[in-house]
């Protein structure tokens, strides 16, 4: 048993090492061509962290890095993208996700912008909207998705500036999510094991204020991808990355 409490500590300080650094000198940001050489086949891969509460949320905002990940262009469709979300749960009858979100997106051949998306009150989602041109690999910027508890609108913003309002009809559940995300395993996650992407500064609207939550880390395959939170409330940071990718 104490052999066991060691190499946990041991593992821990390890990851505390290689995570102290959040703004390492990478250089490409990408898995060469061509790429982490998964499988092609559509669905929605993530990794990332989330908050569940009893109170409807009015927001998430979080200083998120921008990376520019290997995007599989067999199809148009694929991408690879980092955002914050509030989750509206399951439609009862068809089943999809609700949602809305604001990050930035990374297109197959290379092209990148910020971006928000929403869905219905079906869980049907329109095309992503274009929010504005790429940031410079490896700043920061903050990515807020905002919700009116008092007549329903969503807002995005990017770095404080308001892109858009829209009313979907649909109530938040509860959960906020950052995440990193691929609609293909041929993609890469934003960050590779040896330069994850970075978040940090993270707030939900709660009960009237801002707060600082400790968030959960989830990944949907953790031998695809990684997550690792350090820290707590105020102070967390949270990281992603692809693990077949060193950058």
């Amino acid at each position: 048993m104490r052999i066991g409490v060691i190499v946990v500590a041991l593992a821990v300080s390890v990851l505390a090492a290689l995570f102290a650094d959040v703004n390492p000198p990478s250089t490409n940001a990408r898995c060469p061509n061509p790429g982490p050489n998964r499988p092609d086949v559509y669905y929605p891969w993530h990794a990332g962290g989330y908050y569940t509460s009893a109170f409807t949320p009015g927001g998430v905002y979080a200083n998120i890095q921008v990376k520019r990940p290997w995007v599989e262009p067999t199809y148009d469709i694929n991408v690879s993208a980092a955002w914050t979300l509030i989750s509206g749960g399951v439609h009862p009858s068809t089943g999809k996700g609700r949602y809305a979100q604001t990050g930035w997106i990374e297109w197959r051949n290379s092209g990148r912008n910020n971006f928000y998306a929403w869905t219905d009150v079906y869980g049907n989602q329109p095309a992503p909207r274009n929010a504005g041109p790429a940031f410079p690999l490896n700043t920061y910027h903050y990515y807020t998705t905002l919700y009116d508890v008092n007549n329903g609108w969503f807002s995005f913003y990017v770095d404080g500036q308001w892109k858009d309002s829209i009313l979907p009809g649909w109530q938040p559940s509860g959960i906020i999510e950052i995440m990193g995300e691929v609609n293909t395993a041929a993609s890469q996650l934003g960050g590779g094991w040896g330069y994850p992407m970075y978040a940090n500064d993270i707030a939900v609207w709660y009960n009237g204020s801002w707060q600082r939550p400790t968030l959960t880390t989830h990944t949907d395959n953790f031998s695809y991808f990684g997550v690792w939170r350090w820290g707590s409330g105020a102070g967390q940071n949270l990281a992603v990355w692809d693990q077949y990718c060193q950058d």
